[in-house]
């Protein structure tokens, strides 16, 4: 889209206000050779949700680390309550919470275009989520998908989650939840010493090439995520890429002050790039299929280093560079097409 982005005809620039997008909005539509081939619609990261109610009833605090985390989780645990839930279901769209935790530890998910979770700071990460499903989470945890975290939350059958920013409309809706009055949003827990890396994703739009109406599309695009537009649609509640939208009062009203604060946070903390990196992967599916079969396995209980392996090898040399140049963006970094 960069021929119709840069095209004074079509676009202003200074009316775009680009400088008011998210900085992970501004870097995710952008491919290795610099093209843009959509235009981010929402923002999303991973969030720490709290039922404050439980961790009041044992004077404990909301959980900043890793190590406080567990230590929280264990600590509300009851035969009724779940610690805390998290997906861990053995298919690729269970990741994002596990890719926050390998991020934090200081790994990645991809290196040098090959599969690299099997590093000693993702093997670390790994296990402390085994550890915290396996001591603090719900029963079958490991076969929990989001809809099951989040109606876990919901119904107060779980003291603390850790799941997509946009559950904060479910959650702080009294028709929806249970815990509407007295569920508090935070950042996503980091490890001792070092900043938290939550895992982050836009949804995105772009346009047929084939499609006979690009330039209309294109205006479409750039109206629909424009400041204006965008301060309308962030009153009913919709995430979407803009700064001055998050900071409105509207949003904070329709989302949730405290909500929005988290979530913000947790985006600015994201690493757009390690981010990038695995979803706009040629055979990213497969990757974190992969990584989430080994995942599952030491959620379930199996050996931390031989799921790794395992994951690692059902990987293999995933990323030839060559098909990577032949394939740009794959679909899985949820883009929506207009024609």
């Amino acid at each position: 889209m960069n021929n119709y982005y840069l095209n004074r005809s079509l676009t202003d620039i200074a009316w775009y206000d680009e400088d008011d997008l998210l900085k992970t909005a501004r870097a995710f539509p952008l491919w290795s050779d610099g093209e843009r081939y959509a235009i981010p619609i929402t923002s999303e990261a991973m969030t720490l949700f709290i039922n404050k109610h439980a961790l009041a009833a044992g004077n404990l605090p909301v959980p900043r680390t890793f190590d406080e985390l567990l230590a929280t989780a264990r600590a509300v645990k009851t035969s009724e309550v779940s610690g805390i839930a998290m997906r861990a279901q053995a298919s690729f769209n269970s990741c994002p919470p596990a890719l926050g935790f390998v991020f934090s530890y200081g790994g990645a998910m991809v290196k040098d275009n090959k599969a690299a979770f099997d590093s000693s700071d993702a093997i670390a990460a790994v296990e402390m989520y085994g550890q915290l499903l396996n001591q603090a989470g719900p029963f079958g945890a490991g076969s929990y998908e989001w809809y099951h975290v989040l109606d876990d939350f919901l119904q107060g059958r779980t003291a603390i989650a850790i799941d997509s920013s946009n559950f904060a409309t479910d959650i702080s809706n009294p028709a929806k939840s249970r815990v509407a009055s007295h569920a508090g949003y935070a950042a996503f827990p980091r490890l001792a010493g070092r900043a938290p890396v939550p895992f982050m994703s836009h949804w995105q739009a772009c346009i047929n090439s084939k499609s006979r109406n690009k330039r209309a599309a294109f205006l479409f695009l750039l109206w629909a995520t424009s400041r204006p537009t965008s301060l309308r649609t962030a009153a009913a509640g919709l995430a979407t890429t803009r700064v001055s939208a998050w900071s409105s009062e509207g949003f904070k009203t329709a989302f949730g002050s405290e909500a929005a604060t988290a979530a913000l946070t947790n985006l600015q903390n994201a690493d757009v790039d390690r981010a990038k990196a695995i979803l706009f992967h040629p055979q990213s599916k497969l990757i974190l299929d992969a990584f989430m079969i080994g995942v599952n396995e030491v959620v379930s209980g199996g050996e931390i280093r031989k799921g790794c392996d395992d994951a690692r090898g059902r990987a293999g040399q995933c990323g030839d560079p060559r098909v990577a140049a032949r394939h740009g963006p794959a679909g899985s970094a949820g883009a929506r097409l207009l024609a």
